[in-house]
Parts: structure tokens; C-alpha cells; sequence
């Protein structure tokens, strides 16, 4: 080129670089008046989004984009995009107003592998949007991010939750599963990936690719038309970018970003290199706490249901959130973590707006055993406005599945509002909210509605071999389910207090060998979840009935609950307790009644029989009797165990011993073999 070209070409250039420099300042000036017609908008209570003036905006720009000779598709696209981050940056403000001011603390935010690989360029657009400031650190691994956000030591995560080539990340799915975090946000970042060496070189002569395993697997067609060229495995792109760089091998390439070959000076071989060129990777941000939601602003929510191994439930929720006019993100299943041949569900839905949400939420946790809220937050995936349309009405809503029976309770119990539920402070645990029995699968065993059980053991699993050998006897006796403490409320305390998790192992290992589930009771918060790894049913004591700590902790896992009564507790009271449970997502409650303190003292409580057809009127819980507890002395126990069948009792929990003479704790109440298998044959007839 001449040098009189060459000048030209550098003074057009400017002009160029001038008219960016101009767009830009307009860009600013624009995102200003944003954040100016949002507080308007937070004092006036106007909604965020109007998608008519959107629509019209768009058209005129259109016509005027014809006008001036440029392409009006090209234009749309543009300020599409405009006005996504336009509605983000007021939807944000609506939500920074709901914490009650804009914080000025320092975030510490944790991402996977280092700076310049995608998590961290999500995790900067993420922040930069929300206008907060952070303190970023990488992470080797997703499992460590997630652990330090539940604990406290970090305020945010950022994950990669899905991709549009390779599909959903089943590790971060397991991870929303086992940690008690919520999901504060969403990003839909576009991955740019590229083929990057420390020289240019011919892609037939490249030897081995570094990666990470999403990145190769997106990248798999190129890959693949590289001859010899070998995948290997690295902690994260940029890192891989990284290693490029420091080593001595010339025909070694890899897939990264561009910010990650400038940063580390490589030569970028080949762009877009992806298996489909639009690449995109859903982020989901976590923190240990959901964060508060508003009408205004475009919300999705993040669910874990279980169905208890009835599939069918899934189709009646999705059937039930289509009729509410919700629409269905994502839908993913995976292993339950600790109950075998079940399967966790985790969807994402569009909702309308809060009121009508919480009232959905409520009807769900009356269909399921399970609901978790993993979070509720800004819905910022790309929804275009479409020029040609303007809002349609919407399509007739699907009614919910009929069931295939239902169970008429007009002529056998009175009306729930003739009992006044309506007013009553619990109403998940209420027959209002739900009217059909409530049936419990715990391990093998059905509880709950027609499906009735005995669960007996020891009060406290004192070695290997009386557990076994008491397990031996309820299986051959026709128990239902293995009952043993292992973390034991004593009023003395220089009583034994039981063998912790070392019992509870052994407790497993009883339930295993002779085919039943196991139940023990849990007194601390931190103990639910680990005991709900090996345990099929958990026990909230009587002295813990109110201790509501424990209570919503129990509500966040996928396990039975059995809730016993205190020993002052009115029956209201019970079942407000057991409203912690539903209301924190865990349907799956049985109410346990074992005597209540009166001024008798002829026996260790006094049992309260009619508590069973008061709560059968009340509650759609299922509800069973200790009599063990109820009365404190062996002779009683047979009698009253018939009496609570009699009643209406979905079962009983009764305490066996070897040899009650030498128990460690509630020895004078234990069953003997011999009396333990009369009863059983006398109980017969009730199961």
C-alpha cells in the first residue's frame, strides 16, 4: 500500500475510532436516564417491563433504521439487546430497594479455575451489572465452592449449570441437591471458544489438546478432524491457556477464550471453534440464603421435588403449574442421594407473580413428599420481543389430571371449614389444603392411609450384637420398621446418652441384613443431614417437639420426619410444629402421640387416645402411638398397643430388649421376646 493509502486509511480510521468513543459516551448517557426512569418507576410502583412501548420503540427504530439505509433485522437485534440490559439494571434497583439500601460491602464471590476463564468473565458481567463490589477467588472445583458458600465462607458461587451442546451439568445438579444453598441469579453467557498455540501451526500436526472436559466435549467435531490429535483433561480453560504457555512443546494446543490467549501471549489458531456456532453456558449464582423477590421484576424459580417413586405425581404438578399459567424452564432428573430406585427432579419455572407463586407453592407440597425452593430470582434469560406480534392471548390453560379415584370424606368426616381449620395457624398439615391421606414410604414400608406398621427396637442400640439381635426378632415377629437411639435426651446427664454415630452405623447394618428400615432420633441441626444419609426416618423427640432450629433443618431434607408430641403440648401446638416441616418442604411428617404430663402418676405419662380421631379429623398427617413412653411399665404396653390400633392408629412403636434388666436406658418399659411376639399376634387383626 502507498503511503498516500496508508494515510488515508489511518485518518479514516480515526474517524472511526472517534464515532466509537461518541457511542459509547450515548451508551452511558442512556443506562443513566435507565437508572433515572427506574427510581420513578420504584416511587410510583409502575411496573419494570412494558412490552407494548417496547414493541412500538422497536418498530419506529426499524422505520427510521430503513431511512437512513441501514438494516432494519440488524438494528432490531441491537436494541434488543439494549433494552434486555436496560430492563436488568431497573430490575436490580427494584431489588437492591427490597434489602433496604445498596450495600457497600465487599462480596467475596467464588469461581471455577482462574482469571479469564469463562466462570470468571460470567462471574465479572454478572457483578458489573448488579453494580457490587467483589473480592473474586478461583476455585479447583465446583463441590469446593458450593461447601464454602453453605458455610458461610463466601457470600456467592458462580456455577455453570447447563449448555446448549452438551446439555446440563449433572455434578452442579448434585451439588443444588446436597448443599443447603439457594440460587440468587442466573446469567446466559455466549462461550466464544478458540483454538490457541504458542505458534502458528498446521491442525494436522497437533499432537494433544488441553481442556476442560465441557470445552472438549463442545469442541468434539474439530477434535475429531485433527488426526492424532490426543484430549487432555485440565482444571479449567484459561488453565489450560496457561499451560500452553509454559510449556516446551510446540504441537500442543488449546481451547480457551480470547481474553485467555492474549493474557497469556498465544497465537489464536482458529475462532469459534465450537459445535454449534451459537454456544451458550447457563450460570447460576448460589449464596448460602435466598434473597427477596418482587412483582416487578421477571422471576424464575428453582425446584427439587420428589415424587416418592410415583412418576405420575410429576405429571399432575406439571399439569397443575400450566393451569396457574406458569411456564417450564428446565427439567432434569437425578439419582436420589440416598434412597435407592427414586429419582430427585429439579425444574425451573416462568411464574406470574409472588401471590399467586406462594399459593401454587402451597398446593404443591400437599401433592408431593418433598418440595425445596433452591431460589427464586431475576429471570434474565433472552425473551425478544417479536415485531411481528404484538401480545397474544393466552392459550386455554390444561386442567389437572383427574385422579383415577377419589376418596369421599363428606359422609365419614365433617367439613374442614365446620371444624374451623380455615382459622387455625397450620394449614400445609391442615385437611384443608389437602384431604386425602397422606402415605409415607419409608424404606420398604407404606405408612399412612390404609397402609398401617409396627416399629419396635431397643430405646438405645447399645452394641452390635443386641441390635442384631433384637433386629432378628422384628423381622421374624412381622415388623415394619427398626426403631433404635443412637443419640439419646437423658435428664440425668450421667445416664448414657448413646453411642452416636457409631450406633447409627450399626443400626444400618441391622436394618440391611434383615430387610428394614431404620428410625432414630436426631437433637442437634447439624446432625439431620448425615443422619439422613444412612437413616430411612428421622425422630424429633418430645423434647424437641418446639425446638423449631431443629425443625426447619429436619423441613430441608428428603427424609420422613416423625414428630412426637410434647409432653404439654395441646394438639394445635403439635401440628403447628409440624407446619415447620411442610412449610420448609418436607411433606412427608408422621405424628407420633406417646402421653402427655397430666397429675396422675400411676404411669410415666398419660396416653392420650383420643388424640387419633381428633387428628384424623384435622390432619391428613398419618399418626401412630408409643405406648412404651405412654406408660412406662412392660405390663401395660400389650394393652394399650390393641387400644391404639382400635382407635384408628396407622401403628404403633413399642421398645424390645434381650434383656431389659441390664438395658442402658428405659429398661422398665422394654418388651421381653416372648411378650413382644403375643403382641404381635394380637395386633394382627388391625394391620
Amino acid at each position: 500500500m502507498s503511503e498516500r493509502a496508508q494515510s488515508k486509511l489511518e485518518a479514516k480510521r480515526e474517524l472511526l475510532d472517534q464515532i466509537d468513543s461518541n457511542i459509547l459516551e450515548l451508551l452511558a448517557q442512556r443506562f443513566l436516564r435507565v437508572k433515572e426512569v427506574a427510581e420513578i418507576k420504584l416511587d410510583s410502583g409502575e411496573a419494570i417491563r412494558n412490552p407494548n412501548r417496547e414493541h412500538e420503540m422497536l418498530r419506529r427504530l426499524s422505520l427510521e433504521a430503513k431511512e437512513l439505509g441501514l438494516s432494519d433485522l440488524y438494528v432490531t437485534k441491537l436494541y434488543q439487546r439494549i433494552l434486555e440490559e436496560s430492563v436488568k439494571i431497573q430490575e436490580y434497583q427494584v431489588l437492591a430497594q427490597l434489602k433496604g439500601k445498596q450495600t457497600l460491602a465487599i462480596k467475596k464471590v467464588g469461581y471455577q479455575g482462574i482469571e479469564s476463564s469463562y466462570s470468571s468473565m460470567a462471574c465479572n458481567e454478572f457483578f458489573d451489572l448488579r453494580g457490587e463490589a467483589t473480592s473474586q477467588v478461583g476455585y479447583s472445583s465446583f463441590a469446593a465452592i458450593a461447601e464454602d458458600v453453605a458455610k458461610g465462607n463466601l457470600d456467592y458461587g458462580v456455577l455453570p449449570i447447563e449448555n446448549n451442546i452438551t446439555g446440563p451439568l449433572n455434578e452442579v445438579y448434585d451439588l443444588l441437591i446436597r448443599n443447603q444453598v439457594a440460587i440468587v441469579g442466573e446469567l446466559e453467557y455466549h462461550v466464544k471458544h478458540c483454538l490457541v498455540a504458542k505458534k502458528q501451526i498446521d491442525l494436522q500436526s497437533v499432537e494433544r489438546v488441553y481442556s476442560h472436559p465441557q470445552a472438549l466435549m463442545q469442541c468434539s467435531d474439530l477434535i475429531g478432524l485433527m488426526g492424532k490429535a490426543q484430549p487432555i483433561d485440565a482444571n479449567d480453560t484459561a488453565d489450560s491457556a496457561k499451560q500452553i504457555a509454559a510449556s516446551d512443546r510446540d504441537y500442543d494446543v488449546a481451547i480457551a477464550s480470547e481474553e485467555a490467549a492474549l493474557r497469556y501471549n498465544l497465537e489464536i489458531l482458529k475462532k469459534n471453534i465450537a459445535n454449534k456456532s451459537n454456544n451458550n453456558t447457563r450460570f447460576v449464582v448460589i449464596a448460602k440464603n435466598q434473597e427477596l423477590g418482587d412483582d416487578r421484576v421477571r422471576t424464575k424459580v428453582s425446584l427439587q421435588v420428589s415424587t416418592g417413586g410415583d412418576s405420575n405425581l410429576l405429571l399432575d404438578v406439571l399439569a397443575m403449574v400450566r393451569s396457574k399459567g406458569f411456564s417450564l424452564g428446565t427439567l432434569v432428573s437425578r439419582p436420589h442421594p440416598h434412597k435407592n430406585q427414586e429419582t430427585v427432579y429439579l425444574l425451573d419455572l416462568r411464574v406470574t407473580n409472588h401471590s399467586t407463586w406462594l399459593k401454587t407453592l402451597d398446593e404443591l407440597r400437599s401433592m408431593l413428599p418433598y418440595v425445596r425452593v433452591l431460589g427464586a430470582y431475576p429471570d434474565h434469560e433472552e425473551k425478544h420481543l417479536n415485531l411481528n406480534t404484538l401480545s397474544k392471548a393466552e392459550e386455554p390453560a390444561l386442567q389437572p389430571a383427574e385422579k383415577s379415584q377419589k376418596i369421599d370424606y363428606k359422609n365419614t368426616l365433617p367439613c374442614p371449614k365446620e371444624l374451623g381449620l380455615d382459622k387455625k395457624p397450620y394449614k400445609l398439615s391442615s385437611r384443608i389444603s389437602k384431604q386425602e391421606p397422606t402415605v409415607l414410604q419409608i424404606g420398604n414400608c407404606k405408612l399412612g392411609g390404609q397402609h398401617k406398621a409396627i416399629i419396635a427396637g431397643p430405646c438405645s442400640v447399645e452394641s452390635r450384637q443386641q441390635i442384631m439381635d433384637v433386629a432378628a426378632q422384628v423381622a421374624r415377629l412381622g415388623g415394619g420398621i427398626l426403631r433404635g437411639g443412637c443419640f439419646k435426651p437423658r435428664t440425668s446427664p450421667y445416664a448414657f446418652q448413646g453411642l452416636g454415630y457409631e450406633g447409627l452405623q450399626l443400626l444400618r447394618e441391622a436394618g440391611d441384613r434383615y430387610n428394614l428400615p431404620i428410625v432414630t432420633e436426631v437433637m442437634h441441626p447439624e446432625d439431620i443431614k448425615p443422619v439422613a444419609e444412612l437413616a430411612d426416618m428421622i425422630q424429633v423427640g418430645a423434647r424437641n417437639m418446639q425446638n423449631f432450629s431443629l425443625l426447619k433443618e429436619a423441613g430441608k431434607v428428603d427424609c420422613p420426619i416423625m414428630l412426637k408430641r410434647g409432653l404439654m403440648a395441646s394438639i394445635d401446638e403439635w401440628l403447628s410444629a409440624a407446619e415447620y416441616l411442610l412449610a420448609h418442604g418436607n411433606g412427608q411428617v408422621l405424628l407420633c402421640e406417646r402421653g402427655i404430663r397430666t397429675f396422675e402418676t400411676a404411669t410415666r405419662n398419660t396416653l392420650d387416645l383420643s388424640a387419633v380421631p381428633v387428628l384424623k379429623e384435622r390432619t391428613h398427617l398419618p399418626v401412630i402411638i408409643d405406648p412404651s413412653h405412654a406408660s412406662g411399665t412392660w405390663r401395660y404396653i400389650p394393652d394399650l398397643s390393641i387400644a391404639s390400633m382400635a382407635v384408628g392408629a396407622h401403628g404403633i412403636m413399642v421398645e424390645v430388649h434381650p434383656e431389659p434388666e441390664k438395658a442402658l436406658s428405659d429398661g422398665p418399659q422394654a418388651l421381653v421376646y416372648p411378650i413382644f411376639e403375643d403382641l404381635m399376634r394380637n395386633v394382627q387383626q388391625y394391620l
